[in-house]
């Protein structure tokens, strides 16, 4: 194992590591002891619904990017963001193992960072409850509303008001009907792929951008 791993936790990050040594994902070449399980679920429903070879992508929340690392390795040239020095140190250590050429960065993902994404696909999973509980639910719509603006597709996860920060989610009474209704009105088309059963049962949807900005 990497001796980074050992690492983690050192400085503790909200929504980040469970404990010292530890991490919440798991993926081919690493086995976390986190909460939640393997990303090979999400990843799939990704390479299942959607033509990413070749594409540039970014990964909001990397975390230890292992779904970064995952896509990567399917073809796609990809970015990963996350505001934990540690596990974008790991992150970066596994890409080298694995010979993926992947940037990373270590910054708070704001308004400003949605906005200046240029990219063919965008992944945000499990992190938006989080970008509302800093910058308020607000800020979270507009960052939907500016992704839905762009040429873009999205695959999207959230806490259902589970989870750490999933009173955020309670408080404004977000349940599948109205993530799928505030989606609907930010993108031009959405479906739902799929349920990561490794992550209490939550919906991931498929986004497509390109809203025209006069309906927003």
């Amino acid at each position: 194992m990497n001796p980074l791993i050992s690492k983690l936790g050192e400085k503790m990050y909200a929504g980040s590591n469970t404990q010292k040594g530890s991490a919440y994902h798991s993926f081919d070449g690493f086995e976390g002891n986190g909460q939640a399980g393997n990303v090979k679920q999400r990843v799939n429903l990704i390479l299942k619904n959607g033509n990413i070879n070749g594409l540039n992508g970014i990964d909001l929340g990397c975390n230890i990017g292992g779904i970064t690392l995952s896509i990567s390795m399917a073809g796609a040239k990809m970015t990963g963001v996350d505001y934990d020095q540690q596990s974008i140190d790991v992150a970066r250590a596994y890409a080298e193992k694995f010979k993926q050429k992947i940037i990373y960065r270590c910054e708070d993902i704001d308004l400003n960072t949605i906005k200046s994404i240029n990219a063919g696909f965008v992944v945000w999973f499990s992190h938006w409850m989080w970008f509302c509980k800093k910058h308020g639910f607000e800020i979270g719509l507009e960052a939907l509303f500016e992704l839905g603006r762009k040429k873009l597709t999205l695959y999207f996860e959230t806490s259902l008001g589970d989870g750490m920060a999933g009173n955020v989610m309670t408080a404004n009474g977000i349940n599948e009907s109205k993530m799928t209704t505030i989606l609907k009105n930010c993108f031009t088309k959405v479906s739902k792929i799929g349920v990561d059963e490794n992550w209490r049962k939550r919906p991931i949807w498929k986004c497509t951008g390109n809203m025209p900005r006069e309906i927003i």
